[in-house]
């Protein structure tokens, strides 16, 4: 990735997956010079990286959000490659949750649907999914890494805010036919990547 290259002035590389097909998937949030609208980008390589195709749209925002902090999750039972991210509307500091999925290894992704309720309790206020990837659990469990503020924390407190931010994980049980909240760690607590232990103990590095 490059900033000013395709059209794009801004370009942030946010994470990298490898589908069931061998393909890898390079996924980049950007924004175009003096323009609001966010995009979430995906490039695809069918040669473990040697060459790669041409930036191609995930996801965009309009001019009333932004959106951002990809998180994707390859389903190896269905091959399904889950994305999850964020979206936060210019007028309040606060974070709704979005989920899109490819079925053929990455080329195409439906619209993004929102599952707010169903992953981010009433105490949360802001919340980003990721960063980097998740993973699939030995009993097919997708499970989504995050973190999050409590309601009405700001950013112009850091010492409160820290003191209210936390890590915590979704995941879902069907092959993302549902979608849920999962664990929450201690306070203090902010980015964080999970991983399954051979014994089957989620490890959550905060």
């Amino acid at each position: 990735f490059a900033n000013y290259t395709e059209g794009y002035a801004h370009i942030y590389p946010a994470a990298i997956i490898c589908t069931g097909q061998d393909t890898l998937l390079a996924f980049a949030e950007a924004k175009r010079e003096n323009e609001p609208p966010r995009y979430i980008l995906v490039r695809r390589s069918e040669d473990r990286g040697s060459t790669w195709g041409s930036l191609e749209i995930v996801s965009q925002s309009d001019e009333t959000f932004s959106i951002g902090n990809v998180c994707p999750v390859v389903d190896r039972q269905t091959g399904t490659v889950w994305l999850s991210f964020c979206g936060r509307p210019r007028d309040r500091f606060e974070d709704n949750v979005f989920i899109t999925y490819s079925d053929d290894d990455g080329h195409t992704w439906p619209k993004r649907i929102e599952i707010t309720e169903s992953v981010k309790t009433p105490e949360m206020g802001y919340y980003y999914t990721g960063p980097g990837h998740g993973s699939q659990l030995a009993n097919g469990r997708l499970l989504f890494p995050c973190h999050h503020s409590q309601r009405n924390s700001t950013q112009n407190d850091f010492k409160r805010w820290y003191s209210q931010a936390g890590s915590h994980v979704f995941y879902s049980d069907d092959h993302g036919q549902t979608w849920c909240a999962g664990g929450e760690s201690d306070r203090f607590m902010d980015e964080c990547s999970a991983v399954e232990l051979a014994d089957g103990t989620v490890l959550l590095s905060m």
